[in-house]
């Protein structure tokens, strides 16, 4: 299916395992650069590997967005377009 997302940027919470690793591969496979976000570090680093290898740029933030302490990334403006699309990020 062609969706004409080759080239732009989707950002997928709970990509790194289930429905949501699913919906970021299928991106992927259409082209989508991709920022995916997950709670568990070891499984989103298995996610962003694999969704590479589709040749699109990957960023991965391990966070739990509904808690508080977690990076702000999702409480004030961001753009994708200015990320660093290379290596995954973690903060703790």
């Amino acid at each position: 299916m062609e969706l004409g997302l080759q080239g732009k940027t989707a950002l997928i919470t709970g990509a790194s395992k289930g429905l949501g690793f699913a919906i970021a591969d299928e991106l992927a496979k259409e082209g989508a650069n991709v920022s995916i976000c997950a709670r568990g570090s070891k499984d989103l680093d298995a996610a962003a590997n694999v969704l590479r290898e589709r040749g699109v740029s990957v960023v991965s933030i391990c966070a739990d967005v509904a808690l508080d302490e977690s990076p702000r990334v999702h409480r004030r403006p961001f753009r994708l377009s200015q990320a660093a699309m290379t290596d995954p990020v973690c903060w703790r």
